[in-house]
Formats: C-alpha cells, sequence, structure tokens
C-alpha cells in the first residue's frame, strides 16, 4: 500500500500538471472516478485562492469592479509559482501584476496600500518605542539611543487618486504621497508622511543612534532642513509606533547608557 506522502504527491502532480498525470492505481473507482474527484478538489482550491485575493485587497477589488477584479485574479494566479504560495501570502505581487497588465494606476496603487497594511497586521509583534518612553532620557540619553524600524512598519507611495479614496476612508489629509503604516500594538495604524518622514524612515532600516540622524540633511523639497525639522519627524514617527530600541556595542556619540 502506498504511503500518504506518495498519495498526497501524485494528487497534487495531477492537479498542478493535468490528467496524464492521475496515477489510476491509486485511485478506487480508476482514472475516471478519480478525475471526477480530483476536479472538484481542484475547484475548492481555486476558488479558495480567488477569495484569498478578494479578502486581501477589498479597497482595489471596489476601484476596479467585481467583474474587472475577477479576470486579473485569475490571470495572476495563472503566472509560474502563484498557485503554490500559501494563501496568507498568495497576494505578495498582486500589485506588480496589474502594473504589468496596465489596470488603472488607482487600483496598483491601492493594491501596493492594501498588501503594506497586511504585511503589517501579519508582521511580528515587539515593543515599540514611545513618547513616554523618552521622558527621563534628558538630552543625552535621547541622542544616544538606538534605534530601527519596526517590523510591523512600512511606508509606501502612491498617487493622489488613490490617496484621495483612503482620505475618505479616514478622514485623514495625504498631501504628501508617502503613507505610513504601523502596528506598534494590536491595531493597524496609518498616517501621512511628509519629506522629513520619509527620509528617515528609510534611514533607520539597520539600528543608528538618533544623534546620527539628528544632522542629516532632509530631501529635497523639505520645508525644513535643520535638525529641528528632523527631530519633529522623529518625534512622529515614534508617536506613530514605527520605532523598536536596539542596543549596540557602542553608540557613535557617547556611551549608550539607557536601558529598556
Amino acid at each position: 500500500m502506498p504511503s500518504l506522502e506518495t498519495v498526497q504527491h501524485a494528487m497534487m502532480c495531477a492537479i498542478d500538471l493535468g490528467p496524464a498525470f492521475v496515477r489510476e492505481e491509486l485511485f478506487v473507482g480508476g482514472r475516471a472516478r478519480a478525475l471526477r474527484g480530483l476536479k472538484v478538489h481542484a475547484n475548492t482550491i481555486s476558488h479558495g485562492r480567488l477569495v484569498a485575493l478578494e479578502d486581501s485587497f477589498p479597497r482595489t477589488r471596489v476601484a476596479m469592479g467585481e467583474q474587472t477584479f475577477n479576470l486579473h485574479s485569475r490571470g495572476y494566479l495563472d503566472r509560474p509559482g502563484v498557485a503554490a504560495l500559501p494563501l496568507a501570502g498568495i497576494g505578495a505581487d498582486f500589485a506588480e501584476h496589474l502594473a504589468e497588465v496596465r489596470s488603472p494606476v488607482e487600483a496598483v496603487d491601492l493594491a501596493r496600500f492594501e498588501w503594506a497594511w497586511l504585511t503589517c497586521y501579519q508582521a511580528a509583534d515587539a515593543t515599540a518605542v514611545t513618547i513616554a518612553d523618552l521622558a527621563n532620557l534628558g538630552e543625552a540619553g535621547l541622542l544616544d539611543l538606538v534605534l530601527s524600524r519596526h517590523p510591523a512598519s512600512a511606508l509606501v507611495e502612491i498617487g493622489a487618486a488613490a490617496r484621495s479614496r483612503l482620505s475618505d476612508e479616514t478622514g485623514l489629509v495625504f498631501a504628501d504621497p508617502a503613507i505610513l503604516i504601523t502596528r506598534p500594538e494590536a491595531e493597524v495604524r496609518v498616517m501621512p508622511a511628509n519629506a522629513t518622514m520619509r527620509a528617515l524612515w528609510r534611514a533607520f532600516a539597520n539600528p543608528t543612534p538618533v544623534c546620527n540622524l539628528l544632522a542629516m540633511s532632509d530631501e529635497p523639497g523639505s520645508e525644513d532642513r535643520s535638525a529641528t525639522g528632523n527631530l519633529g519627524a522623529l518625534l512622529a514617527l515614534i508617536g506613530a509606533g514605527a520605532f523598536v530600541p536596539r542596543r549596540i556595542g557602542t553608540a557613535s556619540c557617547s556611551d549608550f547608557t539607557t536601558s529598556w
């Protein structure tokens, strides 16, 4: 009697590669009965993948319309390797697919935003630095503080049409292209990010002392290129839960003595 692993592998090959790969000896009732059962199973799996995309991109689905979204979802699922992805990660390249098939920019941007949102929702938990944590640090302690991005944080840049739709939904004004998404605790947060916030968030890709960032020049187009402007942007990011504390051997400004 074949092992369960052998039977499962045979079923996967039959579903993925077609009727010619059905091993008749493994199924009671022969090839015809096996094909009928496998078709039902394959349809169930296919429907589950479509539902997963619908659940992952509700705003994109509304913006595109049911039929168009379904059409592009099926095309996406036919791409090599997509069907092998777990349902939780099946939408990873959906926005890229929409761009490649020349979908409207609004739909592509919404898909990028929604995937970033979902990625933050599913990311690992971590304790974010808060404004309250800074209260007892003093100036030296703040400058020596070493931070990096929270694992459940993302920054996505989208066009005006998608930002307008999100503004209607959230009541927030997204004047700049960048949107910050964080999940420092249970709920996902969304907030506008100006050019200075965007530059600082990118700069903290690796553990970095705060003092290094307060002296950096902002991106072109920022209204405030001073350390004061950087500090304000840093506090806004901390308030949003975008950073976690990191301890390194020696901070580049002075001894790192802050304990968390």
